[in-house]
């Protein structure tokens, strides 16, 4: 049982004989329920998470109650693109009603000698995706569609399949050696490449002989090699291609790491005690995100062994307050780099609104993002009256973020914003009847921006593509027309001279 909070920090214990269970001594804020069953409970059981469920300083809630259900069964194939042949051992990741997007835990499932898998999953829309991050299986790449998308409906079965092209695949072997060419056992070898997704390198340990061996990465991959053993590391990454081949050997030099330090203050000054850092790490093309622990009682935090050719950056947050963050920086070897004091503001303000469908109904369950400079990140979901409410920072501008299957939009509101009205797509109706159980009292206004590449969503009264369509010839026409009339003027002004 997994309570994924929106820092993606979680709390997981396991029920009792009774199915009871009990978590304590969390923090304020907002939780998603969910179980994670193992391979044999999911194929026949499953339950809908609870999202967004708010808890208060020191409030004890009761009765927080999953139930499992049949569900739908969901099954997928896994074959080679070329003959249709079955690919066992690719695991998946399955994101839905059971297991919200944006927390982190997901359903998993391999699938078997046969090709295929299947697990139980409630009615709604399901994301499915290959986990693996370098390749789906040996000898065999990522197809087009690493990720599919698919709705389930009660009564049914549904059935996916994913097609894999094959693909010349082996791992790197070499080995790590110190300064003075000793074998180095227990050592991390950090992989990233090309062909793999930028948030998430790949990790191995060098054996007792120093000797290490990677998961299979696509012949055609550039691959990046990063090792550190205690105050050792590699000062530049090992590049290669997958041309290469032979044992590699990763030299590791002393005094290569790097070290972040910092504090965290509130607006006057004062340290933050128990904020929590993430940094932000790039390497290359790479990039990604880790926890790395609270601030102390005089607000100061400090990261140490971290690779000198990245670039970092730090995040905080902390109880009460919004979000963050300090400079891209680049650390030197051996050295500490001393970040800039990161001041956090409390969350003393709120913007609240209600989303609805073309029909002024409400639309309940629908997940929003919601995020602005100092209040940081929030992830809500609307009620079952389609309302919304989450604290922010005062006078911060926010983006709502609402997304509707393929369709996404961006919404700007202001802190202290209680009246918002957004819409998943452009109302039918001028006017909400006042029956609607909606937000009323002159609603605020709320300027609505389309997503590169997502077809445009908003109320009834914005302008539509047409609208700008007719305003822009208006205006090329009007454009013409006074240049066309500034050059009269100009041939008249030489005749009469």
């Amino acid at each position: 049982m997994s309570w994924p909070k929106n820092n993606d920090s979680n709390v997981e214990m396991i029920t009792d004989a009774d199915g009871q269970y009990t978590l304590k001594q969390l923090r304020a804020g907002q939780y998603t329920i969910s179980i994670q069953f193992d391979d044999a409970l999911q194929r026949s059981w499953t339950a809908t998470a609870i999202e967004s469920l708010p808890v208060a300083e020191k409030e004890n809630k009761t009765g927080v109650d999953l139930q499992l259900i049949p569900g739908v069964a969901l099954i997928g194939k896994v074959v080679a693109a070329d003959d249709g042949k079955p690919v066992p051992g690719v695991q998946f990741g399955i994101s839905g009603p059971a297991h919200p997007q944006g927390i982190s835990r997901v359903a998993q499932v391999t699938t078997g000698a046969d090709g295929t898998f299947s697990l139980r999953v409630p009615p709604g829309d399901q994301d499915v995706y290959i986990i693996s991050i370098t390749i789906p299986a040996p000898g065999f790449a990522m197809p087009p569609n690493r990720e599919m998308g698919v709705k389930v409906h009660d009564g049914t079965t549904e059935s996916i399949q994913f097609r894999l092209p094959r693909a010349n695949t082996q791992p790197v072997r070499g080995k790590v050696v110190d300064p003075d060419g000793n074998s180095v056992a227990g050592a991390t070898i950090t992989v990233t490449s090309d062909q793999t997704p930028a948030y998430n390198p790949v990790t191995c340990q060098s054996a007792g002989d120093g000797t290490f061996e990677t998961p299979q990465f696509a012949a055609r991959a550039k691959i990046e090699l990063r090792a550190k053993f205690q105050d050792m590391a590699t000062i530049r990454p090992l590049v290669l291609t997958r041309a290469a081949t032979g044992a590699q050997v990763i030299h590791l030099q002393k005094d290569a790491l790097v070290s972040l330090s910092g504090k965290v203050i509130d607006p006057k000054g004062k340290p933050i005690q128990g904020a929590e850092v993430d940094l932000y790490i790039r390497m290359g093309n790479s990039g990604y995100g880790r926890s790395v622990g609270k601030t102390d009682a005089q607000g100061n935090y400090k990261v140490d062994s971290l690779w000198a050719d990245a670039m970092y950056a730090v995040e905080v947050t902390g109880d009460g307050f919004g979000e963050t963050d300090g400079p891209l920086l680049h650390g030197r070897a051996g050295d500490v780099t001393n970040v800039v004091d990161l001041t956090l503001f409390k969350l003393d303000s709120s913007v609240a609104g209600v989303l609805l469908d073309a029909n002024n109904n409400p639309v309940a369950g629908q997940r929003l993002q919601i995020s602005g400079p100092r209040s940081g990140y929030n992830d809500v979901v609307t009620d079952p009256q389609g309302k919304f409410q989450t604290p922010v920072v005062s006078r911060d501008q926010l983006t709502v973020y609402v997304r509707t299957g393929q369709r996404m939009t961006q919404h700007i509101v202001h802190a202290g914003d209680q009246k918002i009205v957004l819409y998943t797509a452009a109302p039918k109706i001028a006017r909400r009847p006042a029956a609607q159980p909606a937000v009323t009292d002159a609603p605020v206004a709320v300027a609505s921006i389309p997503i590169a590449g997502m077809p445009e969503t908003g109320p009834a009264d914005m302008l539509t593509w047409q609208d700008w369509l007719d305003a822009a010839v208006l205006l090329i026409v009007g454009s013409a027309l006074t240049i066309l009339l500034n050059a009269l003027a100009a041939i008249r002004g030489k005749k009469s001279s």
